[in-house]
């Protein structure tokens, strides 16, 4: 999760500043985007529930499935304003990500000095990644989907699309537990932005699905030195 830009955080609550914030998620490839603690969140997702907040513990990825809706398309949504009875630390928030993943954010706290909000989430393996080996590898199926969206993606001409679609692959392989595409993915990333920001997530969906050395390695490889000690502050918690 992201603040947003200056530029479009500021502007004046309504449908533009709503279109603005969602054009730049999608462009940054972002599932969740923090604009402050009186306008809260948005997301970016294929289907976004809000639960209580003890279904943290309790919800499974089928529970999860059964309640989330995938029409295909992706759902911006705005969330967690200031409304008292929208206070997002009082619940869970289920979601599919625009690669098919299923998880919960909470948000935890907000901050002051510089605005910020302190945020959980647990990622659960996507049902396409449900074809693994015993030792947590992707099967060979898998391996070469990704490598083949991996050369598809490296092959892309204009830079910002290039760096979108490889932080889109690098999250892919990540979930999967394929370090290596997500190493390649990153390396290949030549928005320095971009890069910094596609390491933070595909370390933190790493050290998720039980790869936290490899996700150490990528974040201390992260150049930006604020995306670096932060991702690493998170994969010490």
């Amino acid at each position: 999760m992201e603040p947003l830009p200056e530029s479009i955080a500021s502007q004046i609550r309504g449908p533009e500043k709503d279109l603005a914030a969602c054009t730049w998620m999608d462009g940054e490839a972002m599932d969740f985007a923090f604009v402050s603690e009186y306008d809260g969140f948005y997301g970016m997702t294929r289907d976004l529930v809000t639960l209580k907040q003890d279904d943290w513990d309790s919800t499974t990825p089928g529970s999860l499935a059964a309640a989330l809706h995938d029409t295909g398309k992706d759902l911006p949504a705005k969330f967690g304003d200031a409304n008292r009875l929208n206070n997002p630390t009082n619940f869970t928030y289920g979601f599919k990500t625009r690669e098919g993943g299923l998880g919960l954010l909470q948000i935890t706290s907000f901050t002051g000095n510089p605005p910020g909000a302190g945020i959980r989430y647990k990622l659960f393996q996507p049902a396409t990644n449900q074809n693994l080996t015993v030792d947590g590898a992707a099967t060979p199926d898998i391996h070469e989907n990704l490598m083949e969206r991996l050369d598809a993606a490296s092959s892309i001409n204009d830079m910002t699309e290039k760096s979108r679609a490889l932080a889109t692959v690098a999250r892919s392989a990540a979930l999967a537990g394929e370090v290596e595409i997500v190493k390649q993915a990153i390396e290949q990333t030549s928005d320095f932005t971009q890069q910094s920001r596609t390491a933070h997530d595909a370390a933190l969906l790493l050290a998720q699905g039980g790869w936290k050395k490899p996700a150490i390695e990528i974040a201390k490889n992260i150049d930006d030195y604020s995306t670096r000690n932060r991702t690493l502050s998170e994969l010490a918690q």
